[in-house]
């Protein structure tokens, strides 16, 4: 849907740029309430246009900050862990462990390779050696992966979107989520077809009868104000009636606009128009009929519908996927925790390179064990804390 006011392109439009269109009361005179709910869905556009770009600009403050050091700080710890893994396995082929060792080994060794591939893809050598003390190939484990990535979509199209659609063939490209997406899409345009059709060949009842008819009826008077807002617009923007060349000018481009409106039979661009003419001409506000009024209210209350969804998903764009988590904070407390997320990642680099360092010096085998037996105790704790958060009342 276009909106009454203006659509702006991702991040380009300031605060101070959308302003709220208001209805004011002429001397002696109260306002209707269609003029007060006119005036109150107007001043929620413009708040809720506000609040989107204020958002949005927060949001690229977050990315900006995350930016900056987070992956840079995290592909160099998943290289030391991958470097690490590789020491730990090449010590296993000339140091003699026990069996008991052999195996809190293998647990390192596989959980260095697991959080080092969440950041990088691993190479062949990388990809060949982790296939040697994992159950599962990598590939296989990837494809797994895919595979309830898959059914979770599905589940959840089928139950929170009524779709059933098969993904077995979708993959992990920007090409294959295009193809998924139009098929979703005509999946949906397909099953509301049916819909109609079962709904229309059913006896209706009286209460869904009148509702058609009062559908049909302001289809109708929405025809009509469209002939009748263009009539009044043409009237009042024909270039041939200005001698002002700049007036002139901006008529002749609103004439265009208008006419393309009508012809592609556009109601909301045609209000839209209409609105930013009458705006201009602000003593013609309040001169507004009652059903020119209700069909205004009708498209201003659709467009704050949309921007209030609008809202919400901003920060479930895929640009700003890595700091998700973090924009549901106020900027200052996200700020915050972005931060403290890359002074984590500083101190866990600086304890990377000094196991590095321990494990890479000669008979490392005492340094190795105790760098195994900490992080089994890690393991252990992290066990322990995940069980009492599920059962914890808090």
């Amino acid at each position: 849907m276009n909106d009454l006011f203006e659509n702006t392109e991702w991040g380009v439009v300031h605060p101070k740029e959308v302003k709220s269109i208001k209805i004011i009361a002429q001397k002696d005179k109260i306002l209707s309430k269609e003029q007060r709910t006119f005036n109150r869905l107007t001043s929620r556009i413009s708040n809720l246009q506000n609040e989107i770009v204020s958002e949005k600009e927060k949001c690229e403050r977050l990315l900006t900050l995350y930016s900056e050091k987070m992956p840079h700080l995290e592909k160099q710890i998943a290289e030391s862990q991958i470097k690490l893994a590789k020491i730990i396995s090449g010590s296993t082929q000339s140091i003699k462990y026990g069996k008991r060792q052999l195996e809190d080994i293998e647990c390192v060794i596989l959980n260095l390779f697991d959080e080092a591939f969440t950041v990088i893809e691993p190479d062949e050598e990388t990809e060949l050696l982790y296939n040697q003390w994992a159950e599962v190939s990598y590939q296989e484990e990837k494809e797994e992966q895919m595979k309830e990535m898959r059914q979770m979509m599905e589940d959840l199209l089928r139950y929170e979107m009524g779709v059933d659609i098969d993904l077995s063939e979708l993959e992990d490209s920007p090409e294959s989520y295009a193809s998924f997406q139009q098929k979703v899409r005509e999946k949906m345009s397909e099953q509301k077809q049916q819909e109609d059709s079962r709904s229309a060949n059913r006896k209706k009842s009286k209460k869904e009868l009148e509702k058609e008819l009062r559908k049909s009826q302001e289809e109708a008077i929405k025809l009509k104000s469209m002939r009748n807002i263009y009539i009044s617009l043409v009237k009042v923007l024909h270039p041939d009636t200005e001698t002002d060349p700049l007036e002139k000018m901006r008529k002749d481009e609103l004439m265009k606009k208008v006419t393309v409106a009508y012809n592609e039979k556009d109601l909301t661009t045609l209000l839209k128009l209409e609105m930013e003419w009458v705006a201009s001409e602000a003593h013609n506000l309040d001169l507004m009929t009652k059903d020119k009024l209700n069909i205004y209210i009708a498209s201003l209350k659709e467009q704050v519908a949309e921007l209030e969804n609008e809202k919400k998903s901003i920060c479930m764009h895929p640009r700003f996927q890595p700091i998700m988590h973090y924009a549901r904070f106020t900027e200052s407390l996200a700020m915050n925790k972005i931060n403290s997320a890359i002074s984590d990642c500083k101190m866990k680099m600086k304890v990377t390179e000094e196991v590095l360092s321990l494990v890479a010096q000669p008979n490392p085998k005492k340094n190795i064990i105790e760098f195994v037996n900490q992080s089994m105790k890690l393991f252990d704790q992290r066990s322990f804390m995940t069980d009492f958060d599920i059962f914890s009342p808090f």
